[in-house]
């Protein structure tokens, strides 16, 4: 079986929901699906940018495909009051790099 698992997340992240995505991911792995993890490609904050192995951030051994997918970032550089739309519209655009590239 093949599983293609969509995650609008930074990987690797500080984040707890981060930490739940790959453990998730090896586990249907370890069960026997071919597993290809679909995330955006995000600028990483200052604390996150001298991770540079996702999996042995996480402690996983085995080894899967994460893919990163465009999208319009600004999350990491927009002011408080302007958080929604900036990532309603990073939302917006990566799903629609995931449409164009599923389809």
């Amino acid at each position: 079986m093949r599983l293609v698992y969509l995650a609008n997340n930074r990987i690797p992240s500080e984040k707890a929901n981060s930490l739940q995505i790959l453990p998730m991911c090896r586990a249907f792995l370890t069960q026997g699906a071919e597993v290809t993890l679909l995330v955006p490609r995000r600028m990483q904050p200052r604390v996150m940018r001298g991770v540079s192995d996702p999996f042995a951030y996480y402690g996983i051994a085995e080894r899967f495909p994460i893919e990163r997918v465009p999208c319009l970032d600004a999350l990491e550089v927009a002011p408080a009051r302007l958080q929604h739309p900036a990532f309603a519209l990073q939302s917006a655009t990566f799903t629609a790099s995931l449409a164009a590239n599923l389809v």
